[in-house]
């Protein structure tokens, strides 16, 4: 520190110039770290990895979706334990959120700053699940409709036998289909509505195009299970996209999410109960 009277260096932590006696002035505080950032403040057109590596994922997602009926062929070809065939996708998705994590914290992000921020009560807590039950039964009647609509009703025997294979039968697999539609709605909710629909809408500077892009993406991402059931996804990811939106965190998104996965493998168990 050069003192401000005659100009002589003087130790950083010297009060006193020690030539002249004269008074040193404070040393300069340092900036304050800036802070953490935090799912409260991260907006929905903040880029949160590097674009090479959403090119990445998303040839990732088109080959996994390209594979998925061939894997299930295969599975049932060589019968496959269901428990082991839902074991192998669970660790799938949980790989693929360790992917979205390994970019995000090129850029200084965690999965929370995705997720939103943190419930600080129960009545936080209960208001998300609440939310997510009406979002649910809303859902459920939209894509109803449209199913409706696209003339998918008279081809649901067919859907049902495209999925006979991974439908649970018995309370084991029931327990283990839970376990997989919780994966689910935590792993693709992060990836789909917390971190592409980000990098979709930062690319394109909107808001709605993120929302639509990362949709029809979900959607192509279970193409394995036909055309228009592709078309239903994909609605389902837009609406959970808008949710995720006007929610600022993913929370209620998963709830429902995964509420939609357990009540299509109730549906699929007692389909094949049924069918003895």
């Amino acid at each position: 520190m050069n003192c401000p009277s005659c100009g002589s260096p003087n130790a950083d932590v010297s009060k006193f110039c020690a030539r002249c006696g004269g008074a040193l002035a404070a040393a300069a505080v340092a900036p304050a770290p800036a802070p953490a950032v935090s799912g409260e403040v991260l907006g929905q057109k903040q880029q949160v990895a590097p674009y090479w590596h959403t090119l990445l994922m998303i040839l990732i997602l088109v080959g996994l979706s390209y594979t998925g009926a061939r894997r299930v062929q295969r599975a049932e070809t060589a019968h496959t334990p269901r428990p082991l065939l839902y074991a192998t996708t669970i660790a799938m998705q949980w790989t693929m959120l360790g992917f979205v994590w390994l970019g995000i914290r090129r850029r200084g992000y965690k999965l929370r700053d995705l997720t939103g921020k943190p419930w600080k009560s129960v009545e936080d807590a209960l208001l998300d699940v609440a939310i997510a039950a009406g979002f649910w039964i809303g859902a459920v009647v939209v894509l109803a409709a449209t199913a409706r609509l696209i003339r998918f009703a008279p081809k649901l025997e067919d859907a049902r036998k495209a999925l006979e294979f991974i439908a649970p039968s018995n309370a084991l697999e029931l327990g283990i289909w839970v376990l997989l539609a919780l994966t689910a709605g935590i792993c693709e909710e992060i990836i789909f509505r917390g971190y592409l629909q980000r990098q979709f809408a930062a690319l394109s500077r909107s808001v709605t195009a993120g929302i639509l892009i990362s949709a029809a993406l979900f959607g192509a991402s279970h193409a394995y299970e036909g055309g228009q059931r592709m078309i239903l996804i994909g609605l389902l990811g837009a609406m959970l996209g808008a949710l995720a939106v006007w929610r600022k965190n993913l929370r209620p998104s998963m709830i429902a999410h995964t509420w939609q996965d357990v009540f299509a493998g109730f549906g699929l168990f007692v389909l094949r109960r049924l069918r003895g």
